[in-house]
């Protein structure tokens, strides 16, 4: 009997997760479970037993060995619930009965020991945007309209609250699914793939799946080792392993943006995770809500997993590892953390809350120029707390970087490709005919290491001493392969970068307060915050060398890191890591022959002071509840950064005004139905005097050559589609139905 319901159980899910729901006929006994059963399956809060709902927040952690939710009904009361099943099940929606409740629920089944929830979330949208990207009005192209829907499938299974009074085993999953509406090449695409030909590899290309697939974005198994190993402990100690969310503090030092979805600049979306990050989590809960513990791993990326993976030729251009080019065993890039939670108050009207955290990521291979030419040991410490009394509320979250970057030291010579008056011919990239120090367009060396001749050269390119002091020096004289005729060869300029180290130093604080009037109905908040800035270290401003001094970076570095704010206080536009509009450093200097001279961006939290406030009204109507929350915030940069010329086309010896702009934006939703939510996300840009100092700065090689195209007489520069400093609007509509 028990193997029959089994399969009649998997059944029924299957058909649930397509939108239609059999019952079961030869299930004996069936009972529709109550209200007062379900309430007593649940916690108080009707989440079984969780401090965080896992179905209606999509970045909660789920801290599930704090079991704060009280339980109402004595265990026997809940085993005799489940017990009334006689080995049936069948299901309801929590809710639906008794008073009207305005909140998403599951669907929730038990049977004898067992509890669980199934709930699917569908919530399309469509985005507008305009300026979003370069804030100029001259360029009609950055107006971006486009529809999206996000499907996530939830299904969670407790074991054990009835006989133990909490759960003693947790598994929970999600499947998710996104796709841009008319763009099938938005669902799924690979990742960078480069094409070698005759030696030399192209730029690189992906790929993409057309069909609509589901993957997993979270799956995690919680268990009590207390009661798994019988440990007479008083203390309670949970295990937790599988991709799941976790952050310290308000996930600025460490987050949990594993895979992210960076969508279009300047659009908000609470659910932009797509997957977290696989790892484990030990809880200890030394005295019972007031003090516990969490020790955490993550492994980011693993690149020892495999015999191909270990022997990957990485390392050949590294300075004296043209024999030994394999990437050897160990690089594992991974994450540890650990953080106290205190409670040193908790009482109905005062809740005082401290977290003092520390995190540690160790990554082999960073790419600065090249795969794998550095490596990092980053460790953040800080402390967030919030403290509630009454109608008053306030927190903050503080953190400090140490460690270091290695950049190692390396040959940037490459097999490159060029087209010599149509005819296809392979070089070498950083080894020229002539001295480049007189001719900077001297012809570059022709790769032929099947002739003799070419043989020749390219072990004099491979033996040359390799050091910085090297560069633009002549290292010797050979036959060309083509000509047959004595030729010179020279170092470039740039061939070789010296090892040197970075020194992190970067920190941040925000902290924000509010107070609600109104029997809890309106509220006013203020905060503020502030995350450390500099220039790039790892790129060459003025001098192409001057890596050979060792620096310090002073800018902040958070870990998986896309922090808007929180509900006192949040950015729709400018805040958020990836996706957000840029804010580019110094323009390196073209007159000094850098190897680089694009401007770097940053977007994430980082070089960013900020100020504002915000309203939150929430009036308590039966019928049609809504929320409506706007906010202002004010913006400067932390360290100056210079401004940009449009005459020479290069930064000037000015420092631009720190002044990044004004954000006003607003959040409201309302529930047109008990499971359908409407929601309007809205948001405008004004930008500062900064904008207006860094106006034509160009972000990438396209926009570098359509301001090559403009003569710097005579011109007018509004008209150049490049940054600028106009206003940007954007506008997120959509709905959330949860079942």
């Amino acid at each position: 009997m028990k193997r029959q319901w089994f399969f009649q159980f998997l059944l029924s899910m299957w058909l649930i997760s397509n939108g239609v729901l059999f019952a079961v006929e030869d299930m004996k006994s069936a009972l529709v479970l109550n209200q007062d059963a379900l309430s007593s399956l649940s916690g108080a809060d009707g989440t079984l037993g969780r401090p965080y709902d896992v179905f209606n927040n999509d970045n909660a952690e789920f801290d599930l060995a704090n079991q704060e939710a009280p339980i109402n009904n004595t265990v026997a009361e809940s085993y005799a619930a489940i017990e009334a099943t006689k080995e049936g099940v069948d299901f309801s929606l929590q809710g639906q009965t008794g008073k009207k409740n305005f909140t998403q629920e599951a669907i929730v089944f038990g049977w004898k020991n067992l509890t669980g929830k199934f709930q699917i979330k569908f919530k399309p949208e469509t985005f507008f945007a305009r300026n979003a990207n370069l804030l100029n009005n001259a360029n009609q192209a950055d107006f971006v309209q486009f529809s999206r829907s996000t499907l996530d499938l939830n299904f969670a299974l407790d074991y054990g609250k009835d006989c133990y009074g909490y759960n003693v085993v947790d598994f929970f999953m999600t499947m998710r699914n996104k796709s841009t509406w008319g763009n099938p090449e938005s669902i799924v695409r690979s990742t960078l793939t480069k094409i070698k030909t005759l030696e030399s590899l192209d730029s690189g290309h992906v790929h993409f799946i057309t069909r609509q697939l589901m993957w997993i974005r979270e799956l995690w198994f919680n268990f009590s080792v207390n009661d798994a190993l019988n440990l007479p402990f008083s203390s309670k100690v949970f295990f937790m392993l599988g991709a799941f969310p976790f952050e310290l503090g308000r996930g600025i030092a460490l987050g949990s943006a594993y895979a992210v979805n960076p969508g279009i600049l300047g659009f908000f979306s609470d659910n932009t995770i797509d997957q977290y990050a696989f790892g484990y989590k030990l809880n200890a809960e030394f005295v019972p809500n007031k003090l516990s513990l969490d020790l955490y791993g993550a492994i980011l990326q693993n690149k020892g997993d495999s015999f191909s993976a270990t022997g990957e030729k990485i390392y050949g251009q590294q300075y004296h590892r043209l024999i030994t080019p394999a990437r050897g065993p160990g690089h594992v890039d991974f994450a540890l953390a650990t953080r106290l939670k205190w409670f040193p108050k908790k009482t109905e009207c005062t809740t005082i809350s401290f977290e003092p955290y520390l995190v540690y990521n160790n990554n082999p291979e960073q790419t600065i120029e090249f795969l794998a030419d550095a490596s990092s040991r980053l460790a953040t410490a800080g402390m967030s707390a919030e403290i509630v009394y009454k109608n008053f509320e306030v927190g903050f979250d503080g953190a400090k970087n140490f460690g270091e970057q290695l950049v190692l030291g390396w040959d940037r010579n490459v097999i490159d490709r060029q087209n010599r008056k149509g005819v296809f011919t392979v070089v070498n990239s950083q080894v020229v005919t002539e001295d480049p120090s007189i001719n900077p367009k001297a012809p570059n060396v022709v790769y032929a290491p099947t002739d003799p001749a070419g043989k020749n050269i390219q072990k004099i390119i491979d033996t040359s001493a390799q050091d910085v002091s090297q560069n633009g020096l002549l290292i010797g004289t050979a036959i060309d392969p083509q000509t047959g005729l004595p030729i010179n060869l020279y170092n470039g300029l740039h061939r070789f970068r010296n090892s040197y180290r970075n020194k992190l130093l970067g920190w941040m604080f925000v902290g924000d307060a509010a107070y609600w009037f109104c029997d809890r109905t309106f509220r006013i908040a203020a905060g503020a915050g502030v995350a450390s800035g500099d220039e790039d270290p790892n790129k060459d401003i003025n001098n192409p060398n001057d890596s050979k001094v060792d620096g310090d970076y002073k800018g902040f570095i958070g870990l998986q890191e896309i922090y808007t704010g929180n509900d006192r206080l949040q950015s729709v536009f400018l805040l958020g890591g990836a996706g957000r509009i840029p804010r580019p450093l110094t323009t390196p200097s073209q007159a000094s022959q850098v190897l680089v001279t694009l401007p770097t961006v940053v977007s994430g939290f980082t070089n960013i002071v900020y100020a504002g406030g915000s309203l939150l009204w929430t009036p308590k109507f039966e019928s049609k509840p809504f929320k409506l929350r706007p906010n202002i915030l004010f913006y400067w940069q932390q360290h100056a950064t210079k401004k940009f010329d449009l005459a020479t086309k290069m930064s000037s010896t000015e420092y631009a005004r720190n002044f990044l702009g004004v954000e006003l934006n607003s959040f409201f939703d309302v529930n047109l139905l008990k499971e359908l939510k409407l929601f309007v996300v809205g948001s405008v840009f004004i930008p500062g005097a900064h904008y207006t100092d860094i106006k034509g700065t160009p972000l990438n090689r396209d926009q570098e050559k359509i301001l090559d195209n403009y003569d710097p007489t005579g011109f007018n520069g509004d008209a150049i589609p490049l940054l600028g400093d106009d206003a940007a609007y954007t506008l997120n509509i959509g709905l959330e139905y949860r079942f």
